[in-house]
């Protein structure tokens, strides 16, 4: 992790991490839950390129490799196909992984 902002009025947490870093939601819940937190929702705001794993939908971050799947918002990829975008996206926390899911919001080039 690089740095942390909490807004203790809107209660959240906006973290930065390394350039290069994965992110593990797994430890970062526990991590939450470790210190006193609770963690409701995950948000990521990452670059990479839409792919395909095993034929599922799927995203791949530019600097570290790390593999998410597209659980929806796959629609909103449509078009940028093997570019780099950057990608604001929910966490699905219940289904586990690696590798984790994501519901896509919103896509940027």
């Amino acid at each position: 992790m690089q740095k942390s902002e909490t807004d203790w009025k809107a209660a959240t947490t906006v973290v930065t991490f390394r350039p290069g870093a994965q992110v593990d939601p797994t430890k970062l819940d526990k991590g939450m839950d470790g210190a006193g937190f609770g963690m409701e929702e995950l948000r990521l705001v990452v670059q990479g390129t839409p792919t395909t794993d095993q034929g599922r939908p799927a995203f791949r971050v530019s600097n570290t490799g790390q593999l998410f799947l597209i659980a929806a918002g796959q629609e909103q990829l449509q078009g940028v196909a093997g570019k780099e975008v950057t990608v604001t996206a929910k966490v699905d926390l219940q289904a586990g992984g690696p590798p984790f899911k994501l519901a896509i919001e919103k896509v940027e080039p």
